[in-house]
């Protein structure tokens, strides 16, 4: 038996440490966008509408070390976005502000935008292509 996830699987909350909140508050709400709701003991939580569950929870740790590069912890989390145009529209803000993309990829099902926020944190931005480019990446996978 070949395991595998149904489509509505998603995760809950990412949960992150942050040096300095404000900070991140900037990349997340500033940079990328999403809406951000003061919580307590200087945590936010961050959603992509006021009203939807959140996606992030930024927790403030002032002795919060930045992420080392190669060290064994979170590698990244993936905001998806509902269409291309939505991700293009978040990459002309990253430009914008002049905040550096670490790399880009072309994943035949998707298109991704890699970045890392100032504690190191990687994220990913994608867009799934559509249903008829999914497909057919799919059936050119079974025949290799």
């Amino acid at each position: 038996m070949r395991g595998f996830l149904p489509d509505r699987t998603r995760i809950s909350l990412v949960h992150l440490r942050t040096a300095r909140l404000e900070g991140a508050l900037e990349f997340y709400s500033g940079v990328l966008g999403l809406k951000a709701s003061i919580g307590p003991r200087s945590q936010a939580i961050l959603s992509a509408v006021p009203e939807e569950p959140g996606l992030v929870v930024l927790s403030e740790d002032r002795k919060a070390a930045p992420r080392l590069p190669r060290s064994i912890r979170l590698y990244h989390f993936a905001l998806r976005y509902p269409t291309r145009n939505d991700l293009a529209q978040a990459y002309r803000r990253i430009v914008k502000a002049g905040y550096p993309v670490a790399g880009a990829s072309d994943h035949g099902v998707s298109e991704a935008i890699y970045l890392s926020d100032a504690d190191g944190n990687g994220v990913e931005l994608y867009a799934d292509r559509p249903l008829f480019f999914r497909l057919r990446s799919q059936e050119f996978g079974r025949m290799l």
